[in-house]
């Protein structure tokens, strides 16, 4: 709750704790709020979900079509486009060594490393 929550609201998101706490557990908002933070806060918590069910495969390797699938699911549509999560993320991988990534005039490319 706690990353989600932190991390949207660094990037612009209004949702409060409250109801961000209350859209994740219940899928419910009280008082007001933007399509656009709902839908970016509930992409998060998928991705999320994901990187933390991979994360507890023992000797899972991280793979090029997860990081295409996670990417997919942070950037659907009905789920609203959450661009910031999924550069944050790949930061991480790239800190990580995992991956490397180039900023390519305001996009993406991922290289898997030959360490993987």
């Amino acid at each position: 709750m706690d990353f989600n929550f932190n991390s949207n609201h660094i990037e612009g998101n209004t949702l409060t704790y409250g109801q961000t706490e209350l859209l994740l557990l219940f899928g419910k908002v009280v008082g007001e709020a933007e399509m656009k933070d709902l839908e970016e806060m509930k992409a998060s918590n998928v991705g999320l979900k994901m990187m933390q069910e991979q994360a507890g495969i023992k000797d899972m390797p991280l793979t090029q079509n997860f990081i295409r699938q996670l990417h997919k699911t942070l950037l659907r549509e009905q789920l609203g486009i959450n661009k910031s999560a999924v550069q944050r993320l790949l930061a991480r991988l790239k800190e990580k060594g995992y991956i490397e990534a180039r900023d390519n005039e305001g996009g993406w490319r991922v290289l898997i490393t030959p360490s993987m």
